[in-house]
């Protein structure tokens, strides 16, 4: 199984949260943020999380299959837009998160939470 942090149109009510949410082989663990070392942008219709930073950024952690892995990446952009890589949570653990590959100057929220911007 994969930890996976959550962010943006997949966290619990969000546009994209059936593919946790309605999936069997998905298991939601708890809320939580990552440790002050990121930065969040709204890009629109969906935040990005940016790997330099100060901000705490506000999520979910689930525990996924491989399967359900692969359909996040399609859905994701993976490789092109994000990348998974490994972030670090405030608990001192550690998950996977869709990693935003192309800051340009969009504008940075603040709140660290998507839903609050």
């Amino acid at each position: 199984m994969i930890k996976i942090f959550v962010y943006g149109t997949l966290r619990k009510g969000d546009s994209r949260s059936f593919m946790l949410s309605d999936n069997l082989d998905a298991k939601y663990i708890k809320d939580i943020k990552t440790k002050p070392l990121y930065t969040l942008v709204d890009v629109g219709m969906f935040p990005a999380l940016c790997k330099e930073g100060i901000q705490e950024i506000q999520g979910e952690l689930w525990e996924i299959d491989d399967l359900t892995k692969k359909a996040l990446d399609t859905i994701e952009g993976v490789p092109y837009l994000y990348m998974d890589e490994e972030i670090y949570l405030e608990d001192d653990t550690t998950a996977i998160a869709y990693v935003f590959q192309f800051n340009r100057g969009y504008p940075v929220i603040e709140s660290g939470d998507w839903y609050i911007r």
